[in-house]
């Protein structure tokens, strides 16, 4: 960033140049092709140790299930479409949506098997697409004990992919009942718990 010092009774001129950013634009469709309006998609950059974080644009599919983030300075980037789920409860009382599946433009609910599109600006990005299986899911589902054996009624499950722990789903565990994920992709993941 360029610092500019300012003395008392002088005014100096600064110059602001901007750039026009790149942008991604995709489908998201399922497996028989079938376009997936109003998904939830992000776009997050890839750090030089590996990991993933929040730098870039947002956006929607439209009715037809098309997609584009405009506005992206250069960097490596994935794309994670989110379809909606129920929400649950965190610190504070408030809600978040995380019971609805993740899925990666490239395959997979693991960042680390996204597709990375490296954007240089002003350029587009095109055909960057999501995938959603309609076949080949799993379910995963079962009972929350305390260690005396008695079941616990109120907590809330997560699953994470295996060591990317910054991507999880979430669902509370229900009074009754056991808790569940589904239409999970064919990948391992760990679930744990929190009371």
């Amino acid at each position: 960033m360029q610092l500019v010092a300012i003395v008392s009774g002088e005014s100096k001129r600064v110059e602001i140049h901007l750039k026009r950013g790149g942008s991604i634009s995709g489908s998201v469709t399922t497996s028989d092709g079938t376009p997936v309006p109003y998904v939830a998609l992000t776009s997050k950059v890839k750090l030089s140790n590996g990991t993933f974080t929040d730098l870039g644009g947002a956006s929607h599919t439209d009715g037809a299930g098309h997609y584009r983030i405009d506005e992206l300075p250069d960097a490596s980037y994935i794309i994670l479409g989110a379809m909606e789920g129920g929400t649950v409860p965190v610190f504070g009382g408030a809600g978040i949506g995380g019971s609805g599946l993740m899925i990666f433009a490239g395959g997979g609910m693991r960042p680390t098997k996204a597709r990375v599109v490296t954007v240089t600006a002003p350029n587009e990005y095109e055909g960057v697409d999501i995938m959603i299986p309609l076949t080949g899911t799993h379910s995963v589902s079962g009972d929350v004990k305390a260690s005396d054996g008695h079941r616990i009624d109120h907590a809330l499950i997560r699953l994470y992919p295996t060591r990317e722990p910054r991507f999880s789903l979430a669902t509370p565990l229900p009074s009754m009942g056991p808790s569940a994920f589904s239409e999970l992709p064919r990948q391992l993941h760990a679930p744990r718990g929190g009371v």
